[in-house]
C-alpha cells in the first residue's frame, strides 16, 4: 500500500497541473504565511520557545513563518535559517492546546508550497545542495498527513541531480512517458554529446547515468540542439538497476530515488 501510495501522488505531482519548478532559491512566504501583528508573533514565538524549553536568538524571529497547516483554525510555526552548518535547518511545530510539538525536522531550504484545499493535503519541496564537496543535489518533496489531528510529513518523491545540470526553461504542459529502446543509454547533464572534458575530479565526460534497455521515465521539456537531435530533460524512475550511475540517494533517503537530467530522444520510445 506504501508504494502505490507513493507512485499515485507523484503520479499526481506530474498530472495535477502543478508545474514542477526545479527552483533553487528559498519560497515566497509571504504568499503562504497569515499577516499578524507584532504582539501575536512574539506572543507566539514566546510560548513555542516555553513548550519546547529553548531559547531562540532574538534575529531568529524573522526565520519563523505562520502557516495553518490542516485548516484547524491554529497557526502553526516554521522555521528555516543559516544555524551555522553548511544547509539550512527546518523545523516545524504544530500548535495545540497546550502550546507546540515539534512535527518536523530536516536539513535544506524549502522552495516551494502547496496550501490544502478540497483536492490536495499540505505539501512542501525541499531543495538539498551538495554537502561536504558533495556533487549530488537533491529536490524532495513531502505531503502532510492527518492522524487523529496528529501532523505527520510523509517524504513522496527524491530527486536526484548532479552539480552543474543544465535545467530548461520551459516545460511541456503533459509529461511524456517512455521507456529506453537500446542498452547503454545515456543520461546527461546539459543536451549536449561530450565524452572528452572533465566535470569532476574523477568523472570524463557529462554522463550522469547508463541505463539498459526498458527503463521507464517521464519528459519533462526538449531542446533541439545545431545538429537537429531532439533531447527531452527526463525523470528516470529507476525501474531497472542502472549500469553506471554518478547518483546515490542522499542521507534523507537511501532507497527510491528519481534521477533527472537529458536523454537523446532518439532511441526513447513513447508507452
Amino acid at each position: 500500500m506504501k508504494y502505490f501510495i507513493i507512485f499515485f501522488l507523484f503520479f499526481v505531482t506530474l498530472y495535477a497541473q502543478k508545474p514542477l519548478n526545479f527552483v533553487r532559491q528559498e519560497v515566497n512566504w509571504t504568499k503562504y504565511e497569515k499577516l499578524i501583528n507584532s504582539e501575536l508573533r512574539d506572543s507566539l514565538i514566546t510560548i513555542l520557545q516555553k513548550t519546547q524549553e529553548i531559547e531562540y536568538p532574538i534575529e531568529f524571529n524573522k526565520f519563523f513563518h505562520f502557516l495553518d497547516i490542516d485548516n484547524d483554525g491554529l497557526l502553526d510555526i516554521f522555521f528555516n535559517s543559516d544555524v551555522g552548518a553548511e544547509v539550512p535547518l527546518i523545523l516545524v511545530f504544530q500548535q495545540n492546546t497546550n502550546g507546540f510539538d515539534k512535527i518536523f525536522e530536516q536539513y535544506g531550504l524549502i522552495v516551494d508550497i502547496e496550501m490544502p484545499s478540497k483536492i490536495c493535503f499540505f505539501q512542501f519541496q525541499i531543495y538539498l545542495p551538495p554537502c561536504c564537496a558533495g556533487t549530488i543535489e537533491h529536490f524532495y518533496d513531502y505531503v502532510a498527513t492527518n492522524e487523529s489531528g496528529k501532523i505527520n510529513f510523509v517524504k513522496i518523491n527524491n530527486f536526484a541531480f548532479p552539480y552543474g545540470l543544465k535545467f530548461p526553461e520551459k516545460y511541456f504542459e503533459n509529461p511524456i512517458a517512455f521507456k529506453t529502446v537500446n542498452e547503454q543509454y545515456k543520461l546527461r547533464l546539459e543536451p549536449i554529446i561530450n565524452d572528452t572534458t572533465q566535470y569532476f575530479i574523477d568523472t570524463i565526460g557529462n554522463t550522469i547515468t547508463i541505463y539498459p534497455e526498458n527503463s521507464q521515465g517521464y519528459a519533462l521539456s526538449e531542446f533541439l540542439d545545431e545538429t537537429g537531435r531532439i533531447w527531452w530533460f527526463v525523470i528516470m524512475k529507476n525501474n531497472r538497476k542502472p549500469i553506471m550511475n554518478l547518483i546515490y540517494p542522499g542521507f534523507h533517503d537511501k532507497k527510491d530515488y528519481f534521477t533527472i537530467g537529458w536523454m537523446s530522444s532518439r532511441f526513447l520510445k513513447r508507452i
